[in-house]
């Protein structure tokens, strides 16, 4: 079919050429006793004509073929034919002549032409002998088939490459018949390329989906633009569906008319199967994924206690519900570790979760952070910011220390938390956002009403679930796997070499008092350590290491002539004074070092007093 196309498109075929020499034969007959007629027929031919003598002088010959070999007719006229340069192929020639003394014609004969230049054309020649005048001549016309060669040539590339492709071809007539198939769409079709010749091409396409089309519709496309791409579903010659990729385009004449159909077909069923797996595996790899991440944010949460494992129940109930949660307990319980795991339970998860400390800033400064602010709202405010309520969209905020807002803050999330909606510090626009507060804190919160220190009905709306997380000291039985947790967690983040603890320190250790709770422990843990020279961590280590004691204090507890909580608070006092000196009395700094919030060090500051 593709041969056919392209011999098609060619103004005069090799039929044609025969034609044409027959059609040329008979008018020369008529004319052959009129000279001027005769010479105007042969002038005006559409193909090169050469008229010899017997003796091969050259007697006519018509300006086609003087442009086919580069000379004037007035150069070769009455030249004999052997002593022009034009015929490559001599002894070919020799022969052909022979053969026309016997037969009187010798037909489509390919024949190498060269011309004044050199040039090598190949040509299709016809040669007879006729009578003209009562006289014999050779009458010889050409037809010059080199670029026809160069077409087949380039032809037969063009069908090998697509034989050899793996994408189906096929060619089909304006009335959607096959006229041509390589063997790739054979194969995926599951025919012969044999079979698949003359059918329609509706023999492809299968029951569509709702969102492909059927053949009707292409069509109806491709009349419209020229050209259609999109999946379809397929047929086997078995009747299994398939799904293909195809592109159909029209194949125009030399006029631009549509006169065939070519399709490219692509066979996407193997690869739709492997992205249903993927999808699947993927499906399964992100449960798993989160089964394992959900296993690890809960062992976080370590603990044997009852108290331990209520929260965790807790946590389970409470995630899925979206309300506000208030999560009380001392400093250090781990509120932020719980806000996390909500979070990570909730239906909001693998959106944003934001931590905003509120009692770490000024009122001007939470307002902005909380809220965002626009360009110029204040000085230094040279672009929009995004507060971290529009950071959390559809995640949750965590506002840490919520007990430590002033009122007017107070009054301002309390009209979010009514609302939904905020506006930049600065700005006009009002954004309505969907997010899920949990709040935490130290305080206790009732108490701070009945003072009017905190607004009663922001502490309702914040207090939907209340959380209350135990201090470390009310679960002492979870200290010794804390401890074991966090030594196992530092000695291999330092690649330290430590088994443990001796009996006597992880005693001290589960009856310190733990001011700072977990994040205390864990503090101290790191820093033991850090610190210890010994596979074993001793008591007489912690009291090098953490503290300095008076000379008093350390015979009475080498003498074991105080008790253990006695030993604790002499502890306590010690590395309070201690820390207090190091860092000049600056309680932010010591709050920090110490692992507790600065009302704790106060606290701690008027016991000692």
């Amino acid at each position: 079919m593709l041969k056919n196309t392209w011999e098609q498109s060619n103004k005069i075929k090799q039929d044609d050429f025969n034609l044409l020499d027959l059609k040329y034969e008979k008018k020369f007959k008529n004319l052959r006793n009129e000279k001027e007629g005769f010479e105007n027929l042969v002038s005006f031919a559409p193909v090169p004509i050469l008229l010899l003598d017997p003796e091969g002088k050259i007697v006519l010959v018509n300006e086609r073929f003087c442009q086919l070999i580069g000379y004037h007719k007035d150069e070769i006229g009455g030249e004999n034919i052997s002593m022009l340069d034009f015929w490559p192929e001599k002894n070919k020639i020799a022969k052909l002549m022979e053969q026309l003394e016997i037969d009187g014609e010798v037909s489509n004969q390919e024949l190498l032409i060269k011309n004044r230049w050199g040039g090598i054309k190949k040509c299709l020649v016809n040669f007879k002998i006729v009578e003209f005048k009562g006289e014999l001549i050779n009458y010889i016309v050409l037809f010059d088939i080199t670029e026809r060669e160069k077409a087949e040539g380039r032809l037969k590339i063009l069908k090998q490459a697509v034989e050899a492709a793996n994408e189906g071809f096929i060619i089909a007539d304006m009335e959607t018949t096959i006229t041509y198939c390589n063997q790739a769409i054979a194969k995926i079709l599951g025919y012969e390329k044999e079979e698949l010749i003359g059918k329609d091409t509706s023999v492809i396409h299968g029951p569509q989906r709702g969102d492909t089309p059927d053949k009707k519709e292409v069509v109806e496309i491709l009349k419209k633009t020229g050209k259609w791409s999109g999946e379809i579903i397929g047929r086997r010659k078995n009747g299994r569906p398939i799904i293909l990729h195809e592109s159909i385009s029209y194949i125009r004449d030399e006029k631009g008319k549509p006169c065939a159909m070519m399709g490219i077909a692509q066979d996407l069923t193997a690869m739709k199967e492997l992205e249903t797996k993927l999808l699947e595996y993927r499906k399964k790899y992100k449960n798993l994924k989160r089964q394992i991440q959900k296993d690890n944010e809960f062992k976080q949460l370590v603990g044997i206690s009852s108290e331990i494992q209520k929260i965790k129940d807790t946590i389970r109930d409470v995630a899925s519900i979206d309300i506000n949660i208030l999560i009380c307990g001392e400093t250090g319980t781990g509120k932020e570790l719980v806000a996390n795991l909500i979070h990570e339970e909730s239906t909001r998860r693998g959106k944003p979760f934001i931590r905003l400390n509120c009692g770490a800033l000024s009122e001007s400064l939470l307002e902005t952070e909380l809220f965002g602010h626009e360009k110029g709202a204040f000085t230094g405010a040279i672009k929009k910011k995004k507060g971290k309520l529009e950071l959390a969209q559809e995640g949750t905020i965590f506002l840490d220390e919520i007990g430590e807002i002033s009122p007017r803050m107070q009054v301002a999330l309390l009209r979010f938390l009514e609302s939904g909606e905020i506006q930049r510090v600065g700005g006009e626009k009002t954004l309505y956002l969907d997010v899920r507060i949990i709040a935490a804190t130290n305080k206790d919160l009732e108490k701070a009403i009945q003072k009017g220190r905190f607004r009663e009905d922001l502490f309702y709306r914040l207090n939907v679930f209340p959380i209350f997380i135990p201090p470390l000291r009310e679960r002492r039985e979870d200290i010794p796997i804390l401890v074991n947790h966090f030594l196992y967690l530092y000695r291999s983040k330092y690649q330290r070499q430590i088994d443990g603890f001796t009996d006597e320190a992880m005693n001290f250790l589960i009856n310190y008092h733990w001011p700072g709770n977990v994040r205390e422990l864990r503090h101290t843990i790191e820093r033991l350590v850090i610190v210890s020279k010994n596979r074993q961590i001793s008591l007489n280590e912690l009291q090098a290491n953490l503290f300095r004691l008076g000379e008093a204090e350390k015979d009475s507890i080498d003498n074991n002539n105080m008790s253990l909580k006695e030993a604790v608070q002499i502890f306590e006092k010690n590395l309070i004074k201690k820390v207090l000196q190091e860092e000049n009395h600056n309680i932010d700094r010591v709050a920090k070092r110490l692992g507790i919030c600065k009302t704790s060090v106060y606290l701690r500051l008027k016991d000692l007093q």
